[in-house]
């Protein structure tokens, strides 16, 4: 239950690799909880919720909101794990085509190095390329994007963090 009468009761759910689920419902009667539920972001008020450690969940929200930052701020936050490094490069190779910094470079290498070590140049190459498979522009602002624009963004979201589950809440 969620504020009113149970959303499941005496329910067991188990998801296979390769499964295909819809799951259709009235407005109100859970729908978005349950992907809630499933994404982790809601504990279940009894039972258990056992999964895999090692399975990734995305969850593509039904409400689309004004987050701050870029398309690739939006799409890269997605990927915890190594969000400040890759943001950072990212930062700094858009200064390049404004900025004349000397040192540009040299920091530019550094990030690199450390995005090579942590692994996470891979992530920002998955990042761009879902972002351009979406067909959405890298730097333009979020919070300027069309409604359509910005569904597209938070599915690159949640493409882009590998999911073995994908939850999309009411996707149009």
């Amino acid at each position: 239950s969620f504020g009113g009468p149970l959303l499941l009761d005496g329910a067991a759910l188990q998801i296979e690799a390769g499964e295909r689920i819809g799951l259709l419902g009235r407005n109100g009667s859970g729908k978005s909880t349950l992907m809630k539920l499933l994404h982790g972001d809601i504990p279940p008020d009894s039972g258990e919720f056992i999964r895999d450690k090692n399975i990734r969940i995305a969850l593509m929200p039904q409400d689309i909101g004004d987050l701050p930052g870029t398309v690739y701020d939006v799409v890269a936050s997605g990927n915890q794990i190594h969000l400040d490094l890759l943001h950072a490069y990212h930062d700094l190779t858009s200064q390049m085509t404004h900025s004349d910094e000397p040192d540009l470079i040299a920091k530019i290498e550094q990030i690199q190095y450390r995005l090579e070590a942590a692994g996470a140049w891979k992530i920002h190459q998955k990042i761009k390329g879902v972002i351009s498979r979406v067909g959405l522009e890298e730097n333009a602002d979020f919070r300027f994007l069309s409604a359509g624009l910005k569904r597209r963004a938070l599915l690159a979201r949640a493409l882009a963090a590998d999911p073995d589950i994908l939850l999309l809440d009411e996707p149009t």
